[in-house]
């Protein structure tokens, strides 16, 4: 879990969408700003920020906005990490750290195949 260094969002980056609800991994091209996922993080910003997790290339972002779900402490296990999600969603970015910024871009079809093959329920 990493929480202490800025992001820098890439303009309508391609995501990966997993869907708390249904498990299911969707693929979501150019999300622009306003769409409802950065209008979770920004929320929670205002309220203290939000964690994210690496998991190769990949940053992954669960929702900081607390829903409920049938399982009200959700856990996903990613390869070996388990990540706990509060809210709807688990957000799947393409990352790269440029200095003490992580900058998050668009997901690249090879690191959804594998974020696919990785994802287990915990």
């Amino acid at each position: 879990m990493m929480n202490n260094f800025s992001i820098n969002f890439a303009a309508t980056p391609t995501i990966g969408y997993l869907d708390v609800a249904t498990m299911q991994l969707h693929w979501r091209n150019q999300v622009p700003d306003d769409d409802e996922v950065f209008q979770h993080l920004d929320q929670s910003i205002e309220s203290g920020g939000f964690d994210w997790y690496f998991h190769g290339d990949i940053m992954l972002i669960p929702d900081p906005v607390p829903a409920a779900h049938r399982h009200w402490d959700q856990q996903v296990l990613v390869g070996q990490q388990t990540i706990p999600c509060v809210g709807r969603f688990i957000l799947a970015f393409h990352y790269e750290v440029v200095g003490h910024v992580n900058v998050a871009s668009s997901l690249t079809i090879p690191e959804f195949e594998h974020l696919q093959r990785e994802l287990a329920l915990g």
